[in-house]
């Protein structure tokens, strides 16, 4: 039993992402174009569920981006004036490095006075971005269903991100055996080109002592 127990938190923590942290982002004026950036892997079609608590702070104002590190470069969304507490939820388009970006702009005319702004910050990713207790009101189902349909969801989400990392691994150990084959042919390809060369060298040495009546 206690085997068992363990098995099924080692799965819920495994088949899904969770970060949250808290942290202060000074005010800075328009021109100044740095960011602070937090990323997570994120897998294809995923659902992800961001939140965004802002102190309030006058003078200042929070904009948010959030966008991957595919070849698509996608961008789920974009957030002007962030005040309290903002949820972005979207779904994943490709297996990617998931960033959400945040900038502290202060109102024109002021400067950095050393203060700064408290962010509370959530990002959920597979099947703990899914808000249970809502989809129970909804479907009109009874407790037990909705962890019974949660389970499910959890357990999906491993079997998934297992045949991802099985696919990975393959690609990987194609990649390697390629890389493999194209270093032997091109040690091969040296020792014949050397051995070539040196063939000439003595050709082209013995008949120059010939011809120099040397040998």
């Amino acid at each position: 039993m206690r085997f068992s127990l363990l098995t099924a938190g080692l799965a819920f923590l495994g088949a899904t992402a969770v970060l949250a942290i808290k942290f202060k982002l000074p005010g800075q004026p328009e021109s100044v174009q740095d960011e602070k950036c937090i990323s997570a892997w994120g897998e294809k079609d995923k659902p992800v569920k961001v939140k965004i608590r802002a102190a309030p702070e006058y003078n200042q104002r929070l904009n948010v981006r959030v966008y991957d590190s595919s070849a698509a470069s996608n961008t789920y969304a974009t957030r002007s004036n962030v005040v309290d507490e903002t949820v972005i939820e979207f779904q994943t388009h490709d297996h990617a490095e998931l960033f959400v970006c945040m900038r502290n702009i202060l109102d024109p005319g002021y400067q950095p006075d050393g203060r700064a702004r408290l962010i509370t910050f959530s990002m959920d990713i597979g099947a703990s971005a899914v808000d249970y207790k809502e989809l129970a009101a909804r479907d009109k189902l009874k407790p037990v269903e909705a962890e019974l349909i949660k389970l499910e969801r959890y357990l999906t989400q491993i079997d998934e991100d297992l045949a991802y990392m099985k696919w990975r691994e393959q690609n990987l150990r194609n990649t390697n055996e390629s890389t493999n084959d194209r270093v032997k042919f091109f040690n091969v390809l040296s020792l014949v080109v050397m051995a070539m060369s040196g063939l000439w060298q003595i050709y082209y040495l013995r008949r120059f002592f010939q011809q120099k009546k040397l040998i």
